[in-house]
């Protein structure tokens, strides 16, 4: 590897200073969050759920009071405390493709159901990420893979400079494989 490419694998693969708002609490749930969450579940309810997926959606006004309550989701985001009760997963093997072997593990990707309270708690952590990530300037705005509504071809256009590099780090990568 030349000095030149050392050089921008050294830029690309700095570890940056973080520019930018830091995130030092979360916005606090509110009961109406809470209920259009749980009215637009999916009624596929996880063995682990105490209640019905069913219950929960049909009862969401009184259930969403009580997830958004200072004792769940906002002492958890406050506390930065995720409670271990449902941290518990029902985890099962999926055949990666038919026509596999069936009798070989890595032909396997494991599925894990989590509780629908886990999921709730989950999605309301993610509607509150994305506003700091993306006004972070340590995110680069060519990043399409896991953002809503923006694909490869929607995305900025790339300068000279910028595909340079990214062809570069392909390159450092692959090559940095035995």
């Amino acid at each position: 590897m030349t000095t030149s490419q050392k050089h921008y694998e050294h830029q690309l693969f700095a570890v940056r200073p973080h520019c930018g708002p830091q995130l030092l609490a979360f916005h606090s749930v509110t009961k109406n969050e809470v209920w259009r969450l749980l009215c637009t579940m999916p009624s596929k309810s996880s063995p682990l759920d105490v209640l019905p997926c069913t219950l929960l959606n049909g009862c969401a006004a009184v259930f969403a009071p009580v997830i958004a309550s200072a004792r769940l989701a906002n002492l958890s985001l406050q506390t930065g405390i995720f409670p271990s009760c449902f941290k518990r997963a029902q985890v099962l093997p999926l055949l990666k493709k038919s026509g596999l072997d069936t009798t070989s593990p890595a032909n396997y990707k494991s599925i894990s159901n989590l509780s629908t309270v886990s999921k709730v708690l989950e999605r309301l952590v993610l509607a509150r990420l994305p506003p700091h990530l993306l006004g972070s300037t340590n995110f680069s705005q060519f990043q399409s893979a896991y953002r809503k509504g923006l694909l490869w071809t929607t995305r900025p256009p790339m300068t000279n400079r910028s595909l340079f590099l990214m062809v570069l780090t392909v390159c450092c990568v692959r090559h940095s494989k035995p």
